[in-house]
């Protein structure tokens, strides 16, 4: 591995290939939604009408990802639970040598029926939250979603799942975060923050984006509940959508990133092809500016992902300088 200085990053380039036995996969497994929430990186127009994969292809993809080392999954969509044969998914993920699996929802349809099926399979169920009490209000999801949240945790919680609260920070909400925290603790479960990301020059996100002081205030806050860590797209993490398709990032789901399908070769060979070496020749490991910066933790400064929004007028790449922050 040998390091080469480009402007104020460092950049490694990686010799070796970009996965070693072990990793990080997210499968979406639907891309059907009953729910229309702004800044939803798997919305688009045709999301509830395009069939669904076979249990049969996913099985496929799930034997690809043990047998490359992926011992982690997280199962999303869409909304997963829409799926009637997700029991039936996720135990043979576990029969194909998967630790850890977490499903993601956003809780208006989660079933007793099927959490019992589930139960002693799945490691965690995340319940994608708007509000921080049970009546509202509600930001970026349908009004009224945040009562369904609250009702799948307590019965995630009555089969003996575990279940994290999981709200998206954004710019009508930062200032309540102690809410939410006192929200989880009512419940008695964990909360886990994710970020709001999007171009702020388009509607309805130019109302939701974080600004500067919405990061400076949270950077006072504790950022292990916060999600902001060094980038392993397309390394150790990897993301399969609806179709099959390979993407580094489940941020990245864009024809421009597309690595490969694996119901047309396999996930080896995609790991190992060209267009992915490309992708992850370059990682950020030290930006000038970002070692003492106590925005560290929650801007994600090495998030290529949050790089690549040509139209904030920050960069035409992912390898430009993050539009969370305006310090360097």
């Amino acid at each position: 591995m040998k390091y080469v200085i480009h402007d104020n990053v460092k950049v490694v380039r990686r010799t070796q290939a970009p996965l070693a036995g072990r990793g990080l996969a997210y499968m979406h497994v639907t891309n059907k939604c009953n729910l229309n929430c702004i800044g939803c990186y798997s919305r688009n127009e045709s999301r509830n009408r395009v069939p669904d994969l076979l249990l049969e292809q996913l099985r496929l993809i799930i034997s690809e990802l043990s047998k490359n080392g992926f011992s982690t999954l997280v199962i999303s969509g869409g909304e997963p639970l829409l799926r009637d044969d997700l029991p039936q998914l996720v135990a043979w993920a576990k029969t194909a040598g998967i630790g850890k699996i977490t499903i993601e929802t956003n809780g208006t349809c989660v079933d007793l029926n099927v959490l019992e099926r589930l139960n002693h399979l799945v490691d965690r169920i995340d319940v994608g939250i708007d509000g921080y009490e049970t009546r509202g209000p509600h930001f970026l999801r349908d009004k009224g979603s945040t009562r369904y949240a609250v009702k799948a945790i307590l019965q995630i919680q009555s089969v003996g799942i575990p279940v994290a609260m999981v709200p998206t920070l954004h710019r009508k909400n930062t200032s309540h975060i102690d809410a939410y925290r006192a929200f989880a603790e009512e419940l008695g479960v964990p909360v886990v923050f994710n970020i709001l990301t999007g171009n702020p020059n388009i509607p309805p996100l130019d109302e939701y984006v974080l600004t500067d002081e919405d990061l400076q205030a949270l950077a006072c806050l504790n950022h292990g509940t916060i999600h902001g860590s060094l980038c392993d797209a397309g390394t150790m993490v990897v993301s399969i959508d609806a179709t099959g398709s390979v993407f580094p990032c489940r941020m990245l789901h864009d024809d421009e990133f597309c690595l490969g399908n694996l119901l047309d070769e396999p996930l080896e060979s995609i790991l190992r092809s060209e267009r992915t070496r490309r992708f992850c020749a370059t990682t950020f490991r030290c930006v000038l500016g970002c070692k003492f910066c106590n925005h560290r933790y929650v801007c994600s400064r090495e998030c290529k992902e949050r790089r690549h929004f040509p139209q904030m007028g920050y960069s035409t790449s992912y390898l430009g300088t993050s539009p969370l922050c305006s310090c360097i």
